[in-house]
């Protein structure tokens, strides 16, 4: 067993256990030196459920967003007229445009009037303004008693949006719309909020009126509101690997289509020995362009040591929460680009023997800010993040770590489709890096060895202030007449992690699996995995392998 760093934990827990020492045999050389390590990976699979629904939104929106690129009409120019004689104008003068760059518009001005460069002047103005998002465009021509030619631009506005229901609130999906100029990005930023919720499947239809304005008619081919899933599996901790999982997805609980989202988990076959056990609860809200959200998660566990009579327990409990604010600054057919900030809050506590360990029990307060950016492929989505996050941590006077901290992460995620005769093979190619210069307490290190990093390790684990992982796995899959779909797939990972004046930790893992199921109804997945790891100052590698299986049954 190793893990990534061998803190003075024998001097505490020593210190703690001063009362027991006399007459009991020493319980440090009982201590799986995983217990502890196993009890943050928990916490932070915990807290990844959350981000995982987060990410989950950004694939289905990139998703959604690629599926329109094919179904995009391709605009043609009008066929050229032989009319090329120049007509009796003394000029061209342009009003109404407000939304589109007037000098891009006026350099295109014809020197000869006639009716071919009126009709190309027309369909510039129009190509220009759908470029920028805005469809409805409407040019009136009239011709002043100085034989001036008045081309008078009427920009499309909103004059309403219909069909809102209790999942689609149109005041939170396009606040202040009425009035706004017709444009797609923001059309789409509604819909595509409209369709986080689930059991939504919105759609528009624009009406446009003689006037420039149109309305807007929203269309739900809606399903059940809520959803969820049961899972067991055997990815827990030690001994009670085995686990049961729920997830249950709520859609405009408040009317707002506002999404809630509950998840927990618990080691089956629990005795009082040992235990794992814990939840989060996340909830989402939009407001046009922006998207505020937060979340709240606990955990906590127990392992009993019994090296003699007496039992020595060592218990942790861990709580976060936090509050993030998240704005799309830009969108196109192309891409999504959106910046956020939040503030986290994270409090562990673990005891030994009752006494407290305060290198495991700390109370951290932190900021952060990131870019998000999405870009649309032809064959698939490209999802990129980059985040700084600032700390605090409270009560930091007996452990060697800072009061504040800095630590700046990355994460990029390529999904391609391809197909393969009867087989669709998929790509998932991820990175994830962090840095830091300070040390980090356990619960703000990157764990490079996990069922989602460095495959193929049962209970190890490897995190530092600063790492980076790289995850590349090959998919294919066949759906049946049937309705069931197999799809095997083989998985290749390497991570480095490293802390401050100590020396790098690496580790490899390869993985083939198969994932069978049939749509909404079930799914059952096994794989292995073998993993290599190298510690500092060790010439073998460490090796493991691991075999999991779980079945997940959606409701």
């Amino acid at each position: 067993m190793y893990k990534s760093r061998l803190l003075p934990l024998p001097v505490l827990i020593l210190s703690a256990l001063n009362a027991y020492a006399a007459n009991t045999t020493n319980p440090l050389d009982q201590i799986d030196k995983n217990v502890s390590n196993q009890f943050d990976k928990d916490f932070r699979d915990n807290l990844d459920q959350i981000h995982s629904v987060e990410i989950q939104k950004r694939e289905q929106s990139a998703w959604d967003l690629q599926k329109k690129q094919d179904n995009d009409a391709v605009a043609q120019e009008g066929p050229s007229e032989n009319n090329t004689e120049c007509l009796d104008y003394t000029g061209i003068e342009l009003s109404g445009i407000t939304l589109i760059d007037s000098k891009k518009i006026e350099a295109k001005l014809p020197k000869c009037i006639n009716q071919n460069n009126i009709n190309q002047l027309n369909r510039d103005i129009v190509a220009e303004y759908i470029a920028q998002g805005y469809p409805h465009t409407q040019i009136k021509f009239e011709t002043t008693s100085e034989r001036v030619l008045k081309l008078a631009v009427i920009e499309g506005k909103i004059r309403e949006i219909t069909g809102g229901s209790h999942t689609v609130n149109v005041d939170t999906l396009f606040p202040n719309h009425q009035g706004k100029p017709l444009n797609i990005q923001y059309l789409d930023q509604g819909i595509e909020q409209a369709n986080h919720v689930v059991g939504n499947n919105v759609s528009i239809d624009v009406y446009p009126h003689d006037d420039g304005t149109a309305s807007i008619q929203l269309n739900n081919d809606a399903q059940k509101h809520w959803g969820g899933s049961i899972t067991i599996d055997n990815k827990g901790s030690k001994p009670n690997t085995t686990t049961l999982r729920g997830s249950l997805n709520i859609g405009s609980l408040l009317g707002l289509s506002d999404s809630l989202y509950l998840n927990g988990y618990t080691n089956l076959n629990n005795h009082d020995s040992h235990y794992s056990r814990g939840g989060s609860l996340f909830y989402q809200v939009p407001y046009g362009a922006w998207t505020f959200s937060t979340y709240a998660a606990a955990s906590q566990s127990q392992s009993i040591l019994t090296p003699s009579v007496t039992r020595y327990a060592y218990r942790s409990q861990s709580k976060a929460a936090g509050i993030k604010a998240d704005r799309v600054f830009s969108r196109s057919q192309k891409h999504i680009a959106s910046a956020y900030a939040g503030i986290d809050y994270v409090k562990q506590t673990a005891k030994f023997a009752d006494s407290k360990l305060e290198l495991q029990s700390p109370e951290i307060y932190s900021a952060q800010v990131g870019l998000s950016h999405t870009a649309i492929l032809p064959n698939g989505i490209w999802l990129n993040n980059i985040s700084v996050e600032q700390g605090f941590a409270k009560n930091t006077e007996h452990t060697p770590f800072n009061k504040r901290y800095t630590s700046v992460s990355l994460q990029s995620n390529l999904i391609q489709n391809r197909p393969l005769g009867k087989w669709i093979m998929r790509n998932h190619h991820q990175i994830d890096a962090q840095y830091s210069p300070h040390d980090l307490f356990a619960a703000k290190e990157m764990d490079i060895v996990g069922y989602q990093n460095v495959r193929g390790f049962r209970s190890t684990s490897l995190s530092a202030s600063s790492a980076v992982l790289l995850s590349n796995t090959v998919y294919f899959r066949r759906n049946t007449p049937h309705g069931i779909y197999i799809e095997p797939y083989l998985g290749a990972d390497i991570g480095v992690a490293k802390n401050n004046n100590e020396g790098s930790q690496r580790a490899m893992g390869l993985v083939a699996g198969l994932n069978l199921g049939k749509a909404d109804k079930w799914q059952l997945s096994a794989d292995y995995g073998k993993g290599f790891a190298r510690m500092p100052n060790q010439s073998n590698s460490e090796k493991q392998d691991h075999v999991t299986v779980s079945l997940r049954i959606p409701f």
